[in-house]
């Protein structure tokens, strides 16, 4: 009786292994690459989330913004139908995390340079957000 693999035997199994790791990990890397993307997208519908959470508590700061009601120190940039505030307002206001990071690359977001604006549109406002990534 025979114990063991011959070496033969060894180097098809390693080959088959080799050929399975080719086939899985493009496959693989892509759902990492998309699951990235996707909690990269839902971070920032969670950052215009909590823009519309600020403004409900800063009502006086909404397009058309009354600027001797609003704390305009919190917003960048504001005229009859746009209203515009930096990520470093939510995260001072406690709306969003300390550190939100791209989970793309893992580099922080710009807590300054990331804006997100308020438009009015007939009666409806819209909430978009304009990510700044750092490099690192």
């Amino acid at each position: 009786m025979k114990k063991g693999l011959t070496l033969m035997e060894l180097l098809v199994v390693i080959i088959i292994i080799g050929a399975i790791a080719l086939i899985t990990l493009p496959i693989i890397n892509g759902v990492i690459r998309n699951s990235r993307q996707n909690l990269f997208e839902f971070q920032v519908n969670e950052i215009e989330k909590a823009a519309q959470d600020w403004m409900y508590k800063n009502i006086d700061c909404l397009p058309p913004l009354d600027a001797q009601k609003c704390n305009t120190s919190a917003v960048v940039n504001f005229n009859n139908n746009n209203t515009t505030i930096r990520l470093l307002t939510l995260k001072e206001s406690g709306l969003v995390e300390i550190d939100i990071r791209d989970p793309r690359n893992d580099c922080p977001f710009n807590e300054i340079q990331t804006t997100i604006t308020i438009t009015v549109e007939n009666n409806s406002y819209t909430y978009k957000a304009n990510p700044v990534i750092e490099e690192c």
